[in-house]
């Protein structure tokens, strides 16, 4: 399935579930079901941020400045993340 799909779904069901005076087992689920649709909507930004940063460096054609400029889309990832986007190093042969 596709996530854009599921999700809606998902969150369909957590508000029916929500109406019908929940369990605490119920709630448990409803909260881990809106902690995950959280976490896959950030995954979905980030993969689209790294995009944008990598045909950001590629237009960039190893101008200082533009890589600067690029650079400010790995803060936003980073920033929001444990984990680490490395730099992109451009071969010596693109000017």
């Amino acid at each position: 399935m596709n996530a854009k799909f599921l999700l809606p779904v998902i969150a369909a069901s957590s508000v029916f579930l929500a109406a019908c005076g929940s369990s605490p087992a119920e709630k448990q689920i409803e909260a881990q079901t809106a902690q995950i649709e959280a976490q896959a909507d950030l995954t979905v930004e980030k993969k689209k941020t790294v995009k944008q940063y990598k045909e950001c460096v590629m237009k960039s054609k190893g101008n200082e400045t533009s890589l600067k400029m690029c650079e400010a889309l790995l803060k936003v990832v980073n920033g929001n993340s444990a984990a680490t986007v490395k730099p992109v190093t451009l071969p010596a042969t693109i000017n």
